[in-house]
């Protein structure tokens, strides 16, 4: 048995965000339904056309990812018809994400007033762009545009004087999509255990203030802002990333630098610098790092990765190395502790996918299936809420579904 098995969910969202969130209640075993438009599906089913620098791959991994398990249902919401399929859905639904527009969604009478007169126990999840009240409550939002840069993180990222960065697709989105999944459980638990249901809400623009939170706290309260710091003037030197004879980078995350500070000095060889009264202590360290930064440059540079690692493990060094998305595939610590998985796939055969955040020891879950195709499940879905064959037939024939 899994862990939400039995948990019928409705999902009306395209793109990333709120389809990362279903997959993963997915992934624990819940029963995720998906609306598409018939006329292409969700949008990011494309999404391969658009990227000249992926390598080709014979199925659209990013849409494989985001929602494996899925059974896919094709209805035009643009016919009346439409909405009394959904509305037949949502009633025998416990949970439904949306991460449409509010004024689309009224159109459509798929509000949260509408659906859960409906269905009264419906847990109904809404992701937006920047929330649901304001000025900005209708402005689209991508992950790029209301979760990194609205919200200061791209800002952040940047060396001083330099451009903002370049952000990386759907990483905000992905993030997110763990927000919306501990928001939606945490309304299910209310349910179960007061037998009262509600609306949840949240939108990349918070999620993106939240994942920067340390930052613009203290903004909040000292009403200044926060100085951006590159790697040559770091504030403290052993929260910093140095290169290795052979080209790698590696990252020290040791930000209790006093009670490092002495094994440290001894792991790199330079006993001498313990009690060097430039570096002896944090604060110094943090007025000096310019010097200590060019020191440990030319320190690093003497070794290869390897080598690095066995001296750091042996003086229980936190430490880090940077990988880029291949390394990271072929990391023996993310297979050995279940990050990866596999399915079978009908066009490919085998296929590897990223498995879940989370892990459950007596409820294990995990994808099972591959990304259904559009529709692919129309007539099987319309059957077991009590539709006749007759009934799809004639609801083919009117176009509103495939």
């Amino acid at each position: 048995m899994n862990l939400l098995e039995g948990i019928k969910v409705v999902e009306l969202a395209t793109w990333m965000a709120a389809p990362a969130a279903t997959a993963i209640l997915s992934d624990w075993g819940a029963d995720v339904i998906k609306i598409e438009d018939p006329l292409g599906g969700d949008p990011l089913r494309g999404y391969e056309e658009t990227r000249r620098d992926y390598p080709k791959m014979g199925i659209n991994g990013p849409f494989e990812l985001d929602n494996r398990n899925k059974r896919s249902v094709a209805i035009n919401l643009r016919y009346k018809t439409a909405k009394e399929i959904v509305h037949r859905l949502v009633k025998g639904a416990d949970i439904f994400v949306t991460n449409f527009r509010s004024r689309a969604l009224d159109r459509m009478s798929l509000s949260y007033e509408n659906l859960s007169s409906v269905n009264p126990k419906l847990i109904y999840a809404e992701l937006s762009g920047y929330g649901e009240v304001g000025p900005d409550k209708e402005q689209p939002g991508f992950d790029r545009s209301a979760f990194f840069a609205r919200s200061g993180i791209q800002d952040m990222l940047r060396e001083p004087e330099g451009p903002p960065p370049c952000m990386r697709p759907a990483f905000g989105d992905h993030g997110t999509s763990g927000f919306l999944v501990a928001a939606i459980l945490g309304a299910l638990w209310h349910r179960e255990r007061n037998g009262i249901a509600q609306k949840v809400s949240l939108s990349l623009f918070s999620c993106g203030i939240w994942q920067l939170g340390t930052d613009i706290q203290v903004s909040l309260i000292s009403g200044k802002d926060i100085p951006k710091g590159g790697r040559s003037d770091a504030t403290n030197p052993l929260t910093n990333h140095y290169k290795t004879k052979d080209g790698k980078w590696m990252v020290l995350a040791m930000p209790q630098s006093d009670r490092y500070w002495p094994k440290f000095c001894r792991a790199i060889g330079r006993e001498d610098l313990e009690l060097d009264p430039r570096y002896k202590d944090h604060q110094l360290r943090s007025q000096n790092a310019a010097s200590l930064i060019t020191l440990l440059d030319e320190v690093f540079a003497t070794k290869t990765y390897v080598k690095w690692k066995e001296v750091f493990d042996k003086y229980n060094i936190v430490f880090g190395l940077i990988q880029n998305p291949n390394e990271v595939t072929a990391d023996p610590q993310a297979w050995a502790d279940g990050m990866f998985t596999s399915i079978d796939h009908p066009t490919i055969g085998r296929v590897k996918l990223i498995a879940a955040p989370g892990k459950f020891s007596k409820t294990p879950g995990g994808p099972r299936t591959a990304a259904p195709e559009v529709g692919q499940h129309t007539e099987e879905v319309l059957l077991e809420i009590g539709y006749t064959w007759e009934d799809i037939l004639r609801l083919k024939e009117e176009m509103v579904i495939i």
